[in-house]
């Protein structure tokens, strides 16, 4: 099964789990909704009203009794104020109460029993005492009938009020379950959840991470063999194998031309030796770089084996070290003969200890009979104090980039190398933790673009600055990185020789 089928069926899956979970969890919120909703909106207002009713029919049968015994117009307009707001009340309450069917009996009891407290008590009294008969209003109050009514009203009201408090209180008790279901069904909602993200790590680890770890093992294996001959596993779903497929067509590819260029180096050996000795001979020797120096370099020929650039590095003590990287018009085999004997003079000039400006004096000396001439630029590094020393030769800058992305160029201090008189100068500056240096020949640079713009140094420096400072850090990948996107830029590339050198700076 492909891994584009096992995607779609595990977020297929995915989805309907999470659809599940959610119409349980919506329904469910749904239901605690509606009775939190009834209880805020009907059941509480409800016990308040009714509440309300009590403290009302208290009231009217207190003023009813004032008005008697005290005669006060006041004392009789409370009473016939709070028996209109109790029949409101009572409306209210069945208006609220409309749902709950077994309480609307109740409501029409109370109603019953205040309109007969009404008739047995409030009315002849007020009608007694209308009539100017207190003694007769007294008697009536007073009366069992009037007393029983009222009671029977109280009565009626309490019952009433039970009833809106159960109601109130079994209400209270379905909100709490439907929330307790509630907090279930988001907890496996969750459990779910987590689940299935377990379950899209497990089929992801076993679809995509193992089989691209073994494709990387096998990767790192070839790549690390001498000669690339560990084989690329086609492993995982059709998608990886594709790819494995392709990076084992990839090493067997690169394996044909290595053997090629084997063949090729042994006839070079067998055919011209001088040529190959030159080219052995232009290799810098290894050496030990002082602590926080960190170099890598690299030269291509535009033409055979033989190349007009070149590049150097000379220890000069134990912490300081010269980088020297030039370039002799033309290329071919007459190139590569001049830039051996400049190299020669500068690596003796440098290891005996002369600074760069003195170096390139010494190095003048074999062009005065030359045609020809050259660039070269001489970098002095002092790894403890962090001081860089230098002497250019009209060679294009190199460029030192800070960890911050400033830039410092360093400049050319004088004339190219040739027949003609000259005199150079030495500049310094000062390199930080994180500090990088390139250095580089006109090969790197010389072509066009696609679209007809003349490749410059401009489009070197935008390219390193597009490295992340941590990858600077690494001259190596430096190089690799800034060669493929000037690579991709130009529309040819091997008009000229080509070197380059990356040096990174850590304290």
């Amino acid at each position: 099964m492909s891994l584009r089928r096992r995607a779609i069926i595990a977020a297929l899956l995915g989805a309907l789990g999470v659809v599940i979970a959610t119409a349980i969890v919506l329904s469910q919120f749904t239901a605690t909704y509606a009775t939190s909703s009834a209880i805020r909106n009907r059941i509480t207002p409800a016990a308040d009203a009714v509440e309300a009713l009590v403290l009302a029919q208290v009231s009217a049968s207190a003023s009813l009794s004032d008005y008697v015994l005290l005669d006060r117009p006041a004392s009789r307009k409370d009473y016939e104020r709070q028996v209109n707001r109790a029949e409101v009340l009572l409306d209210q309450i069945e208006v609220k109460l409309d749902a709950a069917p077994e309480i609307r009996p109740l409501v029409e009891k109370s109603r019953a029993a205040q309109a007969a407290w009404k008739a047995a008590d409030g009315s002849p009294v007020l009608a007694a005492m209308d009539s100017g008969d207190p003694a007769k209003a007294r008697t009536v109050t007073d009366s069992k009938a009037a007393w029983s009514t009222y009671a029977a009203m109280t009565q009626a009201t309490q019952n009433l009020q039970d009833a809106v408090d159960d109601r109130r209180l079994n209400a209270g008790d379905t909100l709490v379950d439907f929330l307790r279901v509630l907090g279930v069904m988001l907890l496996l909602s969750g459990l779910l959840v987590l689940a299935l993200l377990l379950a899209y790590y497990l089929g992801l680890r076993r679809w995509v991470l193992i089989p691209l770890s073994r494709i990387r093992g096998d990767l790192q294996q070839a790549a690390d063999e001498p000669g690339h001959l560990h084989p690329i596993a086609a492993t995982g779903p059709p998608e990886l194998v594709s790819v494995a497929l392709d990076a084992e067509a990839l090493r067997r590819g690169l394996v044909r031309e290595i053997d090629e260029a084997r063949e090729a180096r042994s006839g070079l050996a067998q055919d011209a030796p001088v040529a190959s000795s030159l080219r052995s001979a232009m290799i810098p020797a290894p050496i030990e770089l002082p602590e926080g120096v960190r170099l890598s370099g690299r030269m291509s020929s535009a033409e055979g084996v033989i190349a007009g650039d070149w590049w150097d590095v000379v220890s000069c003590s134990a912490d300081r070290i010269a980088v020297v990287i030039g370039d002799v018009a033309g290329h071919g085999a007459s190139a590569g003969i001049t830039a051996m004997q400049v190299r020669t003079l500068l690596r003796a000039a440098l290891a005996s200890g002369a600074q760069p400006d003195a170096a390139l004096r010494l190095a003048h000396q074999a062009m005065q009979d030359s045609r020809t001439f050259v660039t070269a630029i001489v970098i002095e590094i002092n790894a403890v104090s962090g001081e860089l020393r230098w002497a250019n030769a009209g060679h294009h800058p190199a460029l030192l980039i800070g960890r911050d992305g400033i830039t410092t160029a360093l400049e050319p201090t004088g004339p190219l190398l040739s027949a003609l008189e000259a005199t150079w100068s030495c500049m310094q500056t000062d390199t930080r933790d994180g500090d990088a240096l390139f250095a580089f020949t006109d090969g790197l640079i010389e072509g066009t673009t696609i679209d007809g713009r003349s490749l410059e140094a401009d489009d070197l420096l935008v390219a390193l600055l597009a490295i992340p400072a941590e990858i600077r850090a690494e001259p190596s990948e430096t190089l690799e990185r800034a060669l493929a996107a000037m690579r991709e830029q130009a529309t040819e590339w091997t008009r000229d020789d080509i070197t380059l050198v990356a040096i990174a700076f850590t304290k």
